[in-house]
């Protein structure tokens, strides 16, 4: 079957409910290390991404083992906690109940400083992703968990702008290099600058290794461009 990109929470929900009866068997024989190569014949035979399966398989197997291990859930439990496949309020054992000791205090509201209290100014870079093999006029909307890095789109299909695609592709790093530049010249005063990123673990190493990158960049850019600015 040819691969595709699948955003369906039933596909995935339809995935665990065929794989977890099968790892339990296989923790119960012993057999774990056959897990990666059934959950990559799963995989192809809904058309989903080999690599990512496989990342996945290495990222998260010991995680589920040990969850199985241990657990009292059922399947379509674990499936439903874990992928929303049903309501969790359809599992008594998911509904849980947190007893509150005291009331919380009334909220008090923030008393604005005075006027004359010192100002800061505070640039903020939230969350970007820079993909150093970026090419513009790329296949925009490709099958692999990152695009705009290779091929050319078919008909009537997006293709890469030279700025950046609003589509399955990160940003190239002459824009990220335009934004930083653009920061420095436009505020003549920076005195802090907030740097927020979401780490998380993509079960595909070359987008684990954009995201390195890019902190990479973004870091050498605050150091670079915008010493300047700093007080």
């Amino acid at each position: 079957m040819s691969q595709q990109h699948v955003n369906s929470e039933d596909v995935y929900c339809e995935i665990c409910h065929i794989l977890l009866p099968i790892i339990r068997i296989l923790v119960d024989l012993n057999q774990t290390e056959r897990i990666e190569n059934v959950t990559l014949e799963i995989c192809n035979e809904f058309g989903l991404v080999l690599d990512v399966c496989s990342g996945a398989v290495h990222e998260y197997k010991d995680v589920v083992f040990q969850v199985i291990s241990l657990t009292h859930f059922s399947n379509k439990a674990l499936c439903s906690l874990a992928m929303n496949c049903d309501r969790q309020t359809d599992y008594p054992t998911l509904n849980w109940s947190v007893a509150i000791p005291d009331r919380k205090p009334p909220p008090q509201p923030p008393k604005p400083p005075s006027p004359d209290s010192p100002k800061l100014k505070v640039l903020q870079l939230a969350d970007i992703h820079v993909d150093f093999g970026y090419k513009p006029g790329s296949e925009a909307d490709c099958l692999e968990p990152l695009c705009c890095r290779k091929g050319l789109p078919l008909p009537h299909h997006p293709a890469a702008g030279f700025w950046g695609t609003s589509l399955h592709c990160d940003i190239p790093y002459w824009t990220a290099e335009a934004i930083l530049e653009y920061a420095a010249k436009t505020e003549e005063v920076i005195d802090k600058i907030l740097f927020v990123v979401l780490i998380l673990f993509y079960p595909n190493k070359l987008i684990s290794s954009t995201i390195l990158a890019t902190h990479h960049l973004i870091m050498y850019g605050i150091n670079l461009v915008l010493t300047n600015s700093i007080r």
